[in-house]
């Protein structure tokens, strides 16, 4: 069991990092976008680069269109954040020393109702205003499946929970 704790505290700051990296870059391309501050036109202003904080150099490349900024760049990225942090928390469950209680439960439980929901809706949504690319519709099924997949186990957490109320067992 040291093995799997170890590997899932270190999987758990991976995305917590991932997470944190994702939404620092949201919050400074809002600040950024909402401010105009680092942002140059170029391509006779159809596209923008967001430059590095404090140098010349493109951070990030977006057309220059408002539902492409809302739907094919804010979206993602917002909701990824999320993501992350989300899966931390997921795997955060596994470092515990008592697996099967109600809060590692819960956690399962929100990682696979925001897979299972928001990237199909998401997508729904966007369809209506942006193009969507093949890739999209491929990651919308990924998530599907790790959702589906987390419901399983989340299922088995649930009944390992009521097994271990009923024998009053430490699992």
């Amino acid at each position: 069991m040291i093995p799997s704790r170890l590997i899932s505290k270190l999987v758990a700051f991976i995305f917590l990092l991932l997470g944190a990296v994702y939404g620092l870059a949201s919050i400074y391309a809002l600040i950024c976008l909402f401010t105009g501050w680092n942002i140059v036109p170029f391509n006779d202003g159809t596209q923008l680069n967001i430059l590095y904080p404090f140098s010349a150099k493109p951070f990030l490349i977006l057309d220059n269109n408002g539902l492409y900024i809302v739907f094919s760049f804010l979206l993602p990225f917002l909701l990824y954040t999320v993501f992350f942090f989300l899966t931390a928390r997921m795997f955060g469950v596994f470092k515990r020393p008592r697996l099967f209680t109600a809060p590692n439960h819960l956690q399962l439980k929100r990682f696979y109702v925001f897979n299972l929901l928001v990237p199909p809706l998401s997508v729904a949504v966007a369809f209506f205003f942006v193009e969507i690319e093949f890739i999209i519709g491929v990651l919308v099924v990924l998530h599907l499946i790790m959702g589906i997949f987390v419901w399983f186990v989340a299922a088995i957490f649930k009944q390992g929970i009521q097994l271990q109320n009923e024998q009053d067992l430490f699992i």
